[in-house]
């Protein structure tokens, strides 16, 4: 298991790179999965004797991405797929629309030429997704998908989705042994190389809030209950509803008593009720119908959420629901319109992006909208939690 320099606080793999098998789920890491994909039908096959392109994939997307992506997650988001020749390519390319991380196709003309392209990428931050044919890359001599993690003195760490596992092996002997078609390179936002959640990147935080790609992160941490940190928060609200914080007081509590100077003191209500318990608590929170960076928000006739940033004329907001409880991680949703199913993420905690400076025009709100302003919003929290998740 390969350390990397952002230190240990990574998703559910700890630090180490996530290992999936396409045939064996019990030894796989899949602490936040909850369904074995090694039977599931896929390519005229099952995972098991045909996913090493999604299960290698996912890999690499958990760690571009700072989630936790399992591979019937890629079959779901890319449906069925040619697992050698260009499937990859094509997975590759939904995945990072999907999740939000970079990805160039690459066609070179010879096995020389790749490896020195995939040389060049790997020496900047990204990870390769590639196939090869043979005993080097399968343990059958088939063709067979793998994931390359990083390049250090000539040896590639590899996402092996077979029985021999991730390893280190000499990078050009292996590439020129079996290289096959086309290769993807993959790359985190922000300029965190292969590293998530900005740890090389940019977790700075100014007076408009968060940014759409840091308000997703802060969502997926939240809703990951990331390093414990989320419920300790909140204490038995981490409970209610369906639990995994995904009640919206939950969420706004975390918020507040987390990132504010607004204490614990017990049960705010219902959502609706949230605004008006907190500034009778007399902690310096004032109250208002303007939507500002850090409000909390109460709307009728039951619901609570935060503003967490306002850029180019669009507010973004943190949401939690009842209706998404037990749903984990997530991608912290893509704030797209409430008739997009896909606009809540697949997490208890989620954005939404919102165009009008009327409140009450905003999904899930209506008018009478109130706002609670904080007197004091630790700002410095809120940028260690985005980058560590503390």
């Amino acid at each position: 298991d390969i350390e990397k320099s952002c230190g240990s606080n990574w998703n559910s793999f700890g630090g180490d790179y996530p290992q999936h098998y396409q045939g064996n789920y019990s030894e796989s890491d899949h602490e936040n999965s909850k369904h074995d994909w090694t039977g599931d039908s896929y390519d005229g096959g099952t995972m098991s004797n045909s996913g090493c392109g999604p299960t290698s994939a996912a890999m690499l997307a958990t760690v571009a991405s700072g989630q936790d992506i399992y591979p019937d997650d890629v079959a779901r988001v890319t449906g069925p797929g040619n697992y050698v020749d260009d499937g990859g390519v094509a997975l590759d390319e939904k995945l990072g629309a999907e999740y939000g991380f970079e990805v160039k196709t690459e066609t070179p003309s010879s096995k020389e030429q790749a490896v020195s392209m995939m040389k060049d990428y790997l020496d900047k931050g990204y990870m390769i997704h590639t196939s090869g044919c043979g005993i080097t890359y399968s343990p059958t001599g088939n063709c067979h998908y793998v994931g390359i993690f990083e390049l250090k003195d000539d040896q590639a760490f590899l996402a092996d989705s077979s029985g021999r596992s991730n390893r280190w092996v000499n990078f050009e002997e292996f590439i020129l042994s079996g290289y096959h078609l086309s290769f993807t390179a993959i790359k985190g936002g922000k300029g965190g190389g292969a590293c998530f959640n900005y740890c090389n990147g940019d977790t700075s935080v100014g007076e408009e809030g968060l940014t759409v790609e840091q308000a997703k992160t802060f969502m997926m941490n939240y809703g990951a209950n990331k390093n414990d940190s989320s419920a300790k928060a909140v204490g038995d609200l981490w409970n209610f509803c369906n639990g995994g914080g995904s009640n919206c007081v939950t969420f706004s509590a975390f918020f507040m008593y987390k990132f504010t100077n607004i204490p614990n003191k017990g049960a705010t209500g219902n959502g609706n009720e949230v605004v008006d318990t907190v500034v009778g608590w007399n902690v310096g929170a004032t109250r208002g119908t303007d939507p500002k960076v850090w409000a909390i928000i109460s709307t009728d006739p039951i619901h609570t959420a935060v503003v967490l940033g306002h850029h180019d004329g669009k507010w973004i907001i943190g949401h939690a629901s009842c209706s998404y409880g037990g749903r984990g991680k997530g991608n912290g949703g893509d704030g797209h319109l409430n008739s997009d199913p896909d606009s809540k993420g697949g997490g208890s905690g989620f954005i939404a992006i919102e165009e009008s400076d009327d409140p009450g025009q905003w999904q899930w709100m209506n008018p009478g909208v109130r706002f609670a302003y904080p007197s004091e919003v630790y700002v410095d929290k809120i940028e260690e939690y985005l980058e560590s998740g503390v």
